[in-house]
């Protein structure tokens, strides 16, 4: 399936992006205890072995999420079927794309915070410099808001109708279904979260 690696492709462009703003940030600050020659070679070595990791990491959590996402829903409708025979049995092909989909947009998020980091100077204040972006670029970032808004309401549409065709176009047993777990992490955490602090 590409879509898990089209997306663990973009994680790694993203990670690297980071690791390589950190070198030159390192660079730009020469120390005598290692000479820059040999920092940019570490990098070199060391940016291969980060992007294999990044890649294979971000595809396996894919997988890993979806096969977690399609159990509980395939057990879920496995059970609701006694009563209510129209549901049908997801296919784990669905899980993957969405999953991804999802990693895809946290993705999307994090190049934007990268850009922004390699546009930064590193030297002022990052609460001052990020009002001064926003002062200068007000227009540009209101309308990429909006864009971002309407992208993420398009696409929380498109997974709120597949979950709703897996529960026979039942809107609120697939709404109960999908905040269940959450609602059970939340009450988890209540009861046992004082235990640890």
């Amino acid at each position: 399936m590409a879509a898990p690696l089209i997306v663990g492709a973009m994680a790694t462009a993203t990670i690297t992006s980071v690791f390589k703003w950190t070198i030159w940030r390192e660079l730009s600050h020469p120390s005598s205890s290692i000479p820059p020659a040999d920092i940019f070679l570490r990098m070199i070595k060391l940016e291969f072995w980060l992007s294999l990791f990044a890649l294979a990491s971000t595809v396996t959590a894919i997988y890993v999420l979806a096969g977690l996402r399609w159990g509980y829903h395939y057990s879920v409708i496995t059970v609701l079927r006694k009563w209510y025979p129209c549901f049908e049995r997801p296919p784990l092909v669905y899980f993957v794309i969405s999953t991804a989909a999802w990693v895809c947009w946290l993705n999307i998020y994090l190049a934007g915070m990268v850009f922004l980091l390699w546009r930064w100077d590193g030297e002022s204040d990052v609460a001052e410099w990020i009002n001064a972006m926003f002062v200068s670029n007000a227009n540009v970032i209101v309308l990429t808001l909006i864009f971002i808004a309407a992208v993420l309401k398009l696409a929380s549409r498109a997974s709120r109708i597949g979950m709703s065709e897996l529960y026979g176009h039942s809107n609120w047993i697939s709404l109960i279904v999908t905040l269940t777990p959450a609602l059970l992490m939340m009450g988890f955490l209540v009861v046992f979260g004082d235990q640890y602090k």
